[in-house]
């Protein structure tokens, strides 16, 4: 009896070993090549894995919208105020124009749900940095910044619009795209 029962004790440790040693990838030993078709592998694991599939360069909406171009890089739940569900918008970017710019001064985004408008979300839990959203980027740099949006339901899929925000001619270009919430 004894002996199964060092046995048995022995077999859990190994097993909780086992996660510690697997999760060590020596990654220096690879090539740019291996590296390169390591991240493409990630990558097309994660747009499996994810209800809404990423882009090329790991986007979820990608595009030039005047003299900036923006992605959507990230769509997480969060909670507002008075619990209400959110969701936090994660956004890089990238002035192309030849004066500073910042996002909330350039970009105009909306949020629909079931074909209603939601409001934007001003405290939420995990909190928003909005005022990165505020600060200049010049000409080539880029900014990562969040926008939080209260949810009319905490299920239905959402609809991001994204605009120039002084751009009101009939063919200005727009980023659309509809999202399942994610999990």
């Amino acid at each position: 009896m004894k002996k199964l029962m060092a046995f048995v004790f022995a077999f859990i440790l190994c097993i909780g070993a086992v996660p510690a040693f697997a999760s060590f990838i020596d990654l220096s030993a690879m090539s740019d090549e291996e590296l390169l078709q390591l991240r493409a592998d990630i990558d097309a694991e994660l747009s499996a894995r994810s209800a809404t599939p990423l882009l090329a360069g790991g986007t979820l909406l990608e595009g030039d919208l005047g003299e900036y171009h923006v992605a959507l890089t990230d769509i997480q739940r969060a909670t507002g105020s008075s619990n209400t569900p959110c969701v936090i918008l994660s956004f890089l970017f990238t002035n192309n124009g030849s004066d500073a710019a910042a996002f909330t001064m350039a970009i105009a985004k909306s949020v629909y749900q079931n074909g209603v408008e939601c409001e934007m979300a001003l405290f939420t839990t995990p909190s928003v940095n909005g005022m990165k959203s505020l600060m200049d980027a010049m000409d080539g740099a880029s900014i990562e910044v969040q926008s939080a949006f209260e949810l009319h339901d905490a299920e239905s899929p959402i609809e991001i619009e994204l605009r120039e925000l002084f751009n009101w001619l009939p063919n200005a270009p727009t980023l659309v795209g509809t999202f399942a919430l994610p999990d």
